[in-house]
């Protein structure tokens, strides 16, 4: 390791040997190529005593090169400040990356060698937050090229001897960059030696030693079967030996269309204006990769329908203690079903537009989106006024399914940022990201409703709301958003949430009339049966429709990074008082409100975790470590269940049933009463043509509150809740509620109120209708 300076400037310069894991320094070589690559010459080399730098052939040689050679007092490093504080900066660095990834010790060159190759690649302080690279090479480095070190990866294997059904591709370990060559230093898993290749596939969040391997070894090395990588859509393979476990969510379903990864982007321009970012000194590679969801490393399942799951059990990875193929299976489903399970998890959306950039069809759909929206005449490019402000933009990208489960298409929307919008009658739009540069100084003046404006859901609202009027469509007084159409035998409603709709109806030939008239009007299409609605599964069985949203829960377990985690079997401790200890520390509010806000979605198809979720969303404007305690229980617990939903059955009836928890200050911290509602629902059912001529049964377990309902009489001690009463006395003499008594422990509602145990969390679940289809057997 040697030093190249210019005056407080600077950087690491790593020759090819290093002490006696890489060689002595090779002074000789190092001022050599200090004189040719940078012009400069080594007037001075200063140093410890140590014999390598003071031997015979170093010091002739510092005679013939005119160097002077200077040397510190023995033990005083600190006259060699600048290099010791390097070589300090270096070997933390360098064992932060062994110890990081449990690599064993013999690879410590290369986390030497890695960690010099980070550091002149990082920004500093002392240099005016230029980094090392820049100021010796006068140019900023690139990063897209850089990987997690110490990951595994799959890399291109040319030893096939002339055999076309040899495997292509072979197990290694990333251990860093070759200096001069394109490419990635790989550790071949298989031979134990040493490689460099350029077509590498890398899984930058798996690992090949466990976590005990503090002193490391060759024998520690952790190798995954092919089980934990899923690579496609709707391709079935004969299941195989254990060793060669079927690939993925879905176990049989592999793509070749699935193209390598590699250190590249996509670096052409779209005739739209999308530009991408610089793409100076990458390692170019040929094709491309799909980043694949990290979820995927953890659960497999067989879709071929004439193969025993028994005998093709996935092989799971060995740091793995609670894998999810213990906790969900695909069995219960027919195989078209699970086609498109396996198609909807196994596609991942890109979160900014730097990651759509890598992929081309993603960078197809923004042309099409601005494409579209300049044939709308959405907008007109104009300056800026002055005393006006622009709102800024963004992409969300959402992936569009067929019936089957095939991606349809890919759906990029540019969204304005509305939250930053003014009132005012004009609005004008920064130019979109990766927009053309020459319109740079220019703005978008709005002419039309674009997503994210404030007025944008209204508009598109009241356009919708016209369209369907105009078809004999009727607004219900119960939800707005559901429209309804009755003619004698005919029964159609549509349901809308933004432009995502649901048509439901007992006329067939009508509802495709319906969906002709909308089609002239507005650019639909037709995805068929409904299978997936806002993240909500539908399955049909013999009993009815479930309803789950199993890829929304393993989402959020993978996004907080909880996919491995023990699962629970309830999902709050009973009897937990959460409070505003001022000694609990504080967590990252933003953090928490998301965790809070994604469960409380997912309350829709799971009500087991509606009371702990609603107890913990009174403490999102100030969490602390004791709530976060909590959620993360509720984590663990939608580990153990990711598949349950709600059956509706279709043997119930119609008529409507409910139950009541009575509850008077139930809240021990803000002595608030938890309540509900139940006569909307009476109005919907009605306008949905299903009459209630009957009164609403109402199961509760408090007889005094029955009492209370069912008599007209003043009760001094009822003053607090009067109101209350008077409102539940008229639906009881108008026939709409019938109190009824029922034992505490048949107490559905308890479900909503109360912090149940483990055991009769199940039972009152199984009571409601609550079932997990995905359920291994």
């Amino acid at each position: 390791m040697g030093m190249f300076q210019e005056g407080r400037k600077a950087m690491a310069v790593t020759v090819e040997r290093w002490h006696k894991r890489l060689g002595h320094t090779s002074q000789e070589k190092l001022a050599k190529m200090v004189e040719t690559q940078f012009s400069k010459l080594v007037k001075r080399i200063r140093c410890d005593n140590g014999g390598e730098f003071t031997s015979n052939l170093m010091l002739n040689f510092y005679t013939k090169q005119g160097i002077l050679l200077e040397t510190t007092c023995p033990h005083t490093p600190q006259q060699n400040r600048v290099f010791e504080r390097k070589h300090r900066h270096l070997l933390d660095t360098a064992r932060a990356l062994r110890f990081e990834e449990k690599l064993p010790k013999r690879f410590w060159g290369e986390c030497v060698l890695t960690a010099a190759y980070i550091i002149n690649r990082l920004p500093s302080k002392t240099i005016g937050d230029k980094t090392p690279y820049e100021i010796l090479h006068n140019q900023k480095p690139e990063y897209d090229h850089m990987k997690v070190f110490g990951c595994l990866t799959y890399f291109w294997s040319i030893e096939t001897k002339g055999d076309k059904f040899e495997v292509r591709g072979r197990l290694g370990i990333f251990l860093g960059y070759p200096q001069g060559t394109k490419g990635y230093k790989i550790f071949d898993i298989e031979d134990k030696k040493m490689v460099v290749s350029r077509d590498v596939k890398f899984h930058e969040n798996t690992f090949t030693f466990p976590a005990q391997n503090q002193p490391g070894n060759d024998d520690d090395i952790f190798v995954p079967s092919e089980a934990q990588y899923f690579e496609g859509p709707d391709y079935e393979q004969i299941p195989t030996t254990n060793d060669t476990t079927n690939n993925g969510p879905e176990s049989g379903i592999e793509s070749d269309q699935v193209d390598d990864e590699g250190p590249s982007s996509v670096n052409e321009e779209s005739s739209n204006g999308l530009e991408s970012g610089p793409n100076e000194g990458r390692t170019e590679r040929p094709r491309r990769d799909r980043a694949l969801p990290k979820r995927l490393n953890d659960f497999v399942v067989d879709l071929s329908p004439s193969v025993d799951h028994a005998h093709t059990a996935p092989t799971q990875a060995a740091s793995t203690v609670h894998p999810s193929t213990n906790y969900i299976s695909y069995d219960n489903f027919s195989h078209t079903h699970k086609l498109f399970l396996a198609a909807i998890i196994t596609t991942d959306e890109p979160k900014s537009f730097k990651q759509a950039m890598q992929d081309p069809k993603w960078v197809e759909a923004m042309q099409r989106e601005i494409q579209a929206l300049e044939k709308n005449n959405t907008w007109t490019i104009e300056s800026l006024p002055e005393g006006k402000q622009a709102i800024d933009s963004k992409w969300v990208y959402k992936i569009k399914y067929k019936p089957n489960g095939e991606v349809e298409r890919y759906k990029a929307r540019l969204v304005a940022k509305g939250f930053t919008q003014i009132e005012d009658e004009e609005v004008y739009m920064k130019i979109p990201q990766g927009f053309s540069k020459d319109n740079e100084n220019r703005v978008c003046r709005l002419r039309k409703t674009l997503y994210g404006l404030k007025q944008a859901s209204r508009n598109w609202y009241q356009k919708f709301t016209n369209a369907l009027l105009g078809l004999s469509f009727s607004s219900s007084r119960a939800d707005h958003s559901l429209f309804l159409y009755k003619d004698e035998d005919t029964f159609i409603s549509i349901l809308i949430y933004v432009d995502d709709v649901i048509i439901v109806g007992n006329n067939f030939a009508k509802i495709q009339e319906i969906k002709n008239c909308l089609h002239d009007r507005f650019s639909i299409k037709d995805l068929g049966q409904l299978k997936y609605f806002l993240g909500i599964e539908v399955a049909r069985t013999s009993r009815g429709l479930v309803l789950s949203q199993r890829k929304y829960t393993l989402d959020i377990l993978e996004d907080s990074g909880m996919e491995g985690c023990r699962p629970s079997i309830f999902p709050i401790e009973q009897n937990l008082k959460l409070g505003m200890d001022k000694e609990d520390p504080k967590v990252d509010a933003g953090v928490y409100r998301r965790l809070i806000g994604r469960l409380l979605y997912l309350q829709a198809t799971r009500p087991d975790i509606a009371f702990s979720v609603n107890t913990l969303s009174q403490f999102v404007s100030n969490p602390r470590q004791s709530h976060m305690n909590v959620v993360t229980r509720i984590l663990r617990y939608l580990k153990a269940t990711p598949g349950q939903g709600i059956l509706l059955s279709k043997e119930e009836g119609t008529n409507l049933v409910a139950y009541s928890d009575s509850d008077w200050l139930g809240c021990s911290l803000t002595r608030r009463s938890r309540t509900g509602e139940l006569i909307w629902l009476r109005w919907l059912l009605q306008e949905l043509g299903v009459s209630q001529t009957s009164p609403t049964t109402l199961f509760c377990d408090n007889q005094a509150a029955r009492h209370i309902a069912n008599n007209p009489v003043f009760h001094e001690r009822t003053k607090h809740v009067e109101m209350d009463c008077y409102f539940v006395r008229e639906r009881v003499e108008s026939r709409e509620i019938c109190a009824m008594p029922i034992d505490s422990k048949l107490q559905l509602a308890d479900l909503l109120t109360k912090d149940l145990g483990a055991s009769q969390l199940r039972f009152l679940l199984g009571k409601l209708g609550v079932v997990d289809l995905h359920t291994p057997a």
